[in-house]
Formats: C-alpha cells, sequence, structure tokens
C-alpha cells in the first residue's frame, strides 16, 4: 500500500512539474506581433498567415502609425520595415527605445534593402535579427517568428 501511494506521490509530482513548465512555455510565448510593413502585397498575406497561426496581429503601413502602435499596444514582436513613408523603420526604432517599454521592445528587421550600414545601425539599437523578405517564402518567414 505506502508503494502505490509512493507511485502515486511521484507520478502527481511528474505530472505537476510538466503542467507547470507547459504553462511557463505558453506564458513566454509570443503572442502579439505587430508588422510594420507600407506594401500591403507583403504585410496582408503574412499577417493572415500568422492569424491562422493563432497569432493576435497588428498592422500598421508607416513608421508614426507603427510607433504609437507599438507603444499603446506592446506588441511582444515587432516585424519592421526600414524603408517606409513618413518614418523610416530606423527612425521608429531610434524613438521607440526612448520609451520606457519600447527600450526592450523585440524588434525584427524585416526588410528587402540589404543594406549592412542599415543593419548594422538597428542591430546597435537593439533589432534582434535580421529577415531578407525578398530571401525567403511566406512559410519560412512564419517558421522563423515561430522559433524565436
Amino acid at each position: 500500500m505506502a508503494a502505490t501511494r509512493k507511485r502515486a506521490a511521484i507520478f502527481l509530482l511528474i505530472f505537476v512539474v510538466c503542467l507547470s513548465d507547459s504553462w511557463y512555455f505558453l506564458y513566454k510565448m509570443i503572442k502579439k506581433i505587430m508588422i510594420a510593413e507600407d506594401e500591403l502585397a507583403i504585410r496582408r498575406p503574412l499577417a493572415i498567415r500568422l492569424k491562422e497561426e493563432g497569432f493576435d496581429v497588428l498592422e500598421t503601413e508607416n513608421g508614426e502609425e507603427a510607433l504609437a502602435v507599438s507603444l499603446a499596444e506592446h506588441p511582444d514582436l515587432i516585424l519592421l520595415d526600414v524603408v517606409m513613408p513618413k518614418m523610416d523603420g530606423l527612425s521608429m526604432l531610434s524613438e521607440l527605445r526612448k520609451d520606457k517599454w519600447g527600450k526592450d521592445a523585440h524588434v525584427i528587421i524585416f526588410t528587402n534593402q540589404a543594406d549592412m550600414e542599415k543593419i548594422a545601425t538597428a542591430t546597435e539599437q537593439g533589432a534582434k535579427e535580421y529577415i531578407a523578405k525578398s530571401d525567403m517564402s511566406l512559410e519560412e518567414i512564419v517558421v522563423k517568428i515561430k522559433s524565436i
């Protein structure tokens, strides 16, 4: 009888540990993504695909809007195009980093430009990664985002 109780207690302990790890994983998972992209033909299909994967997606089409939405909504991840109207992505990133929340926001540069100087500037401002949207399929971009 004691051995049965001991096995049951061990099983319960393992179950609780596994459950807590799962909840921790879900808690830490990226849930809300903002796509700052002025080209609708790129932004919309990506937003639709990410929504199909269960993400909440915010869409913005220029740097000023991206800054305002990110500061108001606090997305878990920002996909930031470099070349956008009203305010370019690097200026937006610079302004974002001045904010208490924005200084630690997770930003991925999302652009067609392979300008290493701009990529270096973005990295210096805390961008975590760089995605060349012309070099990756929609599915590859989604896989990359889910791996973060």
